[in-house]
């Protein structure tokens, strides 16, 4: 079992992971990033005042990036417990912060977090028959809207190979190619 660092103060981030049923590829889902729409990212960021470790600013981050809302403390504190006590931290890595590698299933259990905690948000949409609805989510998760306040970070969500990273066919923020490579 991996136990999340829990330094205060310093950046976290998240990288997910997916492998492919049809040929089991390892997959990543990337950020494509509003500032540059020629490169993609992971999810993560520096601390907030209000971030209890750096595990609570990675996945303070991840939400802020991935779902595009500003969850409360208490989610994010809410959504750190059950990760660490359903042990569902693949890995972590320290380089200028930590960051932790989940599993792409984890993303539904954050989702019915934020869900219980946030219940009239624009999310409600993607909860169908008590699960969340990734693929229209991904699909349709495009924010074209300049970053304000901790949003609008990253313009749409993919899920890229691993492989085609390895052989540069997707122009990485420089330090998003450098820990992907520290975790592959």
């Amino acid at each position: 079992m991996v136990f999340p660092i829990m330094k205060k103060n310093i950046c976290g981030g998240i990288i997910i992971t997916k492998t492919n049923n049809i040929n089991n590829n390892i997959e990543i889902i990337m950020g494509k990033t509003n500032n540059n729409l020629n490169t993609y990212e992971n999810f993560g960021g520096h601390p907030s005042p209000s971030d209890i470790s750096c595990f609570h600013t990675a996945i303070r981050e991840f939400i802020e990036e991935f779902f595009n809302i500003i969850p409360t403390p208490e989610s994010v504190n809410n959504i750190c417990n059950i990760l660490i006590n359903k042990s569902l931290i693949i890995a972590q890595i320290e380089f200028c912060g930590v960051s932790y590698l989940i599993d792409f299933s984890t993303i539904e259990i954050i989702f019915i977090s934020l869900i219980n905690d946030i219940p009239n948000s624009y999310l409600q949409k993607y909860f169908i028959n008590n699960k969340f609805d990734y693929n229209s989510f991904l699909i349709n998760r495009i924010i074209t809207d300049k970053p304000y306040n901790g949003l609008n970070e990253i313009h749409s969500l993919h899920i890229i190979p691993i492989s085609d990273i390895q052989h540069n066919k997707y122009k990485l923020r420089r330090f998003s190619k450098k820990i992907i490579n520290l975790f592959f």
